[in-house]
């Protein structure tokens, strides 16, 4: 089945919410001149549910270079950061690395969100979130 190409309307709400940062809801109201929040997220939703706008909007993100390996890619990262202290001063300075908490706590709470844990779904490797705090807690007295 060959896909259905975009109507004019799709194309705008396409390229509004790529414009818009993914809030479909306001490139709805801008698109399809409608004032009312409820109405502009039903046309959303049934924009986002049809093959052909979810691939426009994927190749308008790529285009400009925004893809799901781009977005993780910073989170990974910060769930490795470290922290450079200096000590010292010339023949004697020294650096010391330690991990950067405050980083990795942060990309932590938004690789878990990524992956559904803030929803109570189940995360990669068949643990639920919820049923693997219960099981830390007494390792860090909560």
């Amino acid at each position: 089945m060959k896909d259905k190409p975009l109507t004019v309307k799709q194309k705008k709400f396409v390229k509004a919410y790529v414009a818009t940062d993914g809030n479909g809801q306001e490139a709805a109201k801008a698109v399809y001149d409608v004032k009312n929040d409820n109405v502009a997220a039903a046309i959303s939703s049934q924009n986002l549910i049809k093959l052909n706008v979810k691939q426009a909007i994927e190749l308008a993100l790529e285009k400009h270079g925004i893809t799901m390996d781009a977005a993780i890619a910073p989170i990974a990262d910060g769930l490795k950061a470290d922290k450079v202290s200096v000590s010292g001063l010339g023949d004697q300075a020294f650096a010391e690395v330690t991990p950067d908490h405050s980083v990795r706590l942060k990309a932590s709470a938004m690789a878990l969100r990524l992956m559904g844990a803030d929803k109570g779904e189940n995360v990669p490797g068949g643990i639920h979130f919820h049923q693997h705090l219960e099981t830390k807690k007494a390792d860090y007295d909560f």
